[in-house]
């Protein structure tokens, strides 16, 4: 886990030497320093459209493009959000919004079908899975043909790890880890992504959009600890 550190300055003006001298009494400041230390665990942020940040000290938060929403750790860190939106964007911190560009309106992309891809690294060595919750996932309904009844047909999200490439409808069999096209209205909903153990496994999730409709997705991404309940017990 990680731990942020504040550096406290407190003086105190401590009592003057009684020591008799010819001259005057010397007055002594002591200067006393202390460092107030805290984990980095998730906060609920001031903001209006993220509810969930990472606390940080003011300083972090910046220095890791953050936006710091509101206090955490008795007001020595800030809830810091982070949110990523263009294409190829990458994600490292924990509690981190993917939303659509244009966010909060509907994305109308300049052709279609475009793809939209977020790359999810560990934010440490030891995370096992990741939580998706879809605050909000509006889509295109899936298809009600005959022949394709139920399939994601114009607009789909996918998931794919490094340990586990298989992405269904691609003509493979899917297996154990491999993750179903999700399109249609999800908001309110959750998943979760199994990571391999390898420290340097990763997660692509991609957003391929077939229309200029019913384009608006906020995820956020949640890093578990191979140690977390929340691997042996899911919600």
């Amino acid at each position: 886990m990680k731990i942020s550190r504040v550096l406290v300055l407190c003086i105190h003006l401590l009592c003057f030497e009684n020591a008799y001298s010819k001259s005057n009494r010397t007055k002594r400041v002591f200067s006393l320093f202390s460092i107030v230390q805290f984990p980095n665990l998730a906060c609920s942020s001031t903001s209006g459209t993220y509810t969930n940040g990472t606390c940080y000290t003011a300083s972090e938060c910046s220095a890791k493009s953050g936006s710091a929403q509101g206090n955490c750790a008795a007001g020595f860190g800030v809830c810091c959000i982070f949110t990523v939106s263009a294409t190829g964007s990458e994600i490292s911190q924990n509690c981190t919004y993917i939303v659509n560009p244009n966010f909060p309106s509907n994305y109308a992309p300049s052709s279609t079908p475009t793809t939209l891809t977020y790359t999810v690294k560990k934010c440490s060595d030891d995370i096992c899975r990741l939580r998706l919750d879809y605050d909000l996932f509006t889509l295109t309904t899936p298809s009600t043909a005959t022949a394709k009844d139920g399939q994601c047909t114009t607009d789909k999200m996918t998931i794919k790890t490094t340990d586990r490439t298989t992405v269904p409808g691609t003509g493979t069999t899917g297996t154990y880890g491999n993750y179903p096209q999700l399109c249609g209205t999800n908001t309110g909903l959750h998943s979760y992504v199994d990571l391999s153990c390898t420290s340097t496994d990763e997660a692509t999730i991609s957003f391929t959009l077939g229309d200029s409709t019913n384009n608006q997705y906020k995820v956020k991404v949640t890093q578990y600890s191979c140690n977390d309940p929340c691997i042996s017990s899911r919600e």
